[in-house]
């Protein structure tokens, strides 16, 4: 879990040019994730990194999948499958929301693929987005961060997504000006995109994108495969 919880600070204030020198340990993840049958908590921290990595880096992603496909002596299409169902077991597991929101994100962006194995799992994907959604919308939501946040402010920017401007504004006060700790995380905090980016918005730009690369009627077909209920509570989140 140490490692996990490492690599998703690292990856929060990570520039492109030095992603390359985490593949080893990211391969660890994917290997960690598909040899093991039982969930974890330590698992699903991993699957909050890796989905990181495939809102950043989509190419090495998909490279590590399939190579741990291949070491594992399995199908990328079996790797797809067990990759789905980590993802929604393991938002039920975590109790930070950033990192429960880390996952709905990425499972936002597998919305936007054409393979098989995601088509038929819109509805497993659709529900971890809907469920976090709505998490951030109760009144009984608190994730305490180092800075200190206030309990409305904080899942206003969960849900809605903010940005940096205002994010400073707020650490501009007294108690952070002599504590360079407190300020370096409340500087990568501000800059991290699963606090700054609407979960709400990034499933419609998803569902859109899906559309465009499906084509009406096989986009039709897929939504239609989705539980009504679902369906109608996707409806209402993405209502204005």
């Amino acid at each position: 879990m140490k490692l996990g919880n490492t690599l998703d600070t690292i990856l929060m204030s990570c520039k492109s040019s030095g992603i390359g020198a985490l593949r080893l340990a990211l391969s660890r993840c994917f290997h960690f994730v598909f040899s093991n049958e039982s969930y974890s908590y330590t698992m699903s921290v991993f699957i909050a990194v890796l989905s990181r990595v495939l809102l950043s880096y989509d190419g090495m992603f998909f490279e590590l999948l399939e190579e741990s496909a291949r070491a594992m002596q399995s199908t990328v299409d079996d790797a797809m499958k067990k990759l789905v169902e980590s993802f929604s077991e393991s938002v039920d597991c975590l109790t930070v929301t950033p990192k429960r929101k880390a996952v709905a994100l990425a499972a936002c962006k597998l919305l936007t693929l054409s393979h098989p194995v995601i088509l038929c799992n819109w509805d497993v994907l659709i529900n971890i987005v809907v469920d976090v959604s709505q998490e951030l919308k109760t009144d009984d939501l608190f994730v305490p961060t180092a800075a200190g946040r206030d309990k409305a402010s904080l899942y206003k920017m969960l849900r809605m997504g903010r940005g940096q401007e205002e994010e400073e504004e707020e650490h501009s006060g007294k108690e952070y000006e002599n504590n360079p700790e407190l300020k370096r995380r409340a500087r990568l905090e501000s800059e991290d995109p699963i606090q700054t980016i609407s979960l709400e918005d990034t499933l419609r730009m998803s569902l859109e994108e899906a559309q465009s690369n499906l084509g009406m009627d096989d986009f039709n077909r897929t939504l239609g495969s989705v539980d009504e209920s679902l369906r109608s509570q996707l409806t209402a989140l993405l209502s204005p």
